[in-house]
């Protein structure tokens, strides 16, 4: 209960002083406290806005309110920037292709992606690695696109907004962990990583992971 308690406050002090609704980056660009205290207290920033104003929702379906807090947590968590990448382009134009988040990634932190680390951020996207499947972005032609379900959802405002918002986020808190002379194998030294983290910077499947796991049992 003290916890909500300071981070209302935080955020309340925060909304006076800015005279209006604060975002995760909000609190970033005014030296406030890690917005991702929010996300781990409710799952989503969106989730704590809600609650905090007293809100039963903004227009959002069950189903949204879930997708931002699957995105805020298995995509979102600066763990591995690629995802949020392949979300901002898409999100940003129609279509990319490998080559296109190869040769940005490349830019920006100067280091190389496999097709296979592709694969899997394509396979975390749709959060097929936490298997709670979801229809967000498909292969076409080798390129790929937001899905068609994905793509109405997103021409909801407020989730586009609070969306982006997670994405800008985690590409802060990526950025200001990152080091390209610490930065080894999908990943940065000395920052703290769950197993699942892990396996997905691995390119683990579920498929391997049964395996394995049914090996060990034998």
């Amino acid at each position: 209960m003290q916890l909500y308690a300071d981070l209302k406050k935080d955020y309340n002090l925060l909304k006076y002083k800015l005279g209006k609704t604060p975002m995760m980056m909000d609190f970033i660009e005014h030296g406030s406290r890690d917005p991702y205290l929010f996300v781990d207290y409710s799952n989503s920033y969106y989730n704590f806005f809600v609650k905090v104003e007293k809100l039963e929702s903004l227009e959002l379906t069950a189903q949204e309110i879930k997708l931002l807090e699957l995105f805020a947590k298995e995509i979102n968590n600066a763990k591995r920037i690629v995802e949020c990448y392949i979300l901002k382009l898409l999100i940003e134009t129609d279509s990319i292709d490998f080559d296109k988040i190869k040769n940005t990634i490349r830019l920006i932190y100067d280091y190389e992606i496999s097709k296979e680390t592709y694969n899997s951020c394509i396979n975390n996207l749709n959060f097929i690695f936490v298997r709670k499947v979801q229809d967000v972005i498909k292969i076409n032609n080798d390129k790929l696109e937001i899905s068609e379900s994905f793509n109405k959802t997103i021409q909801n405002k407020t989730f586009k907004d609070f969306l982006i918002d997670n994405i800008k986020y985690s590409i802060f808190s990526f950025n200001k962990q990152y080091k390209k002379e610490l930065f080894k194998d999908g990943f940065i030294l000395y920052q703290k990583y769950s197993r699942k983290d892990v396996l997905c910077i691995l390119n683990w499947d579920f498929n391997r992971i049964n395996s394995l796991w049914l090996q060990i049992k034998q």
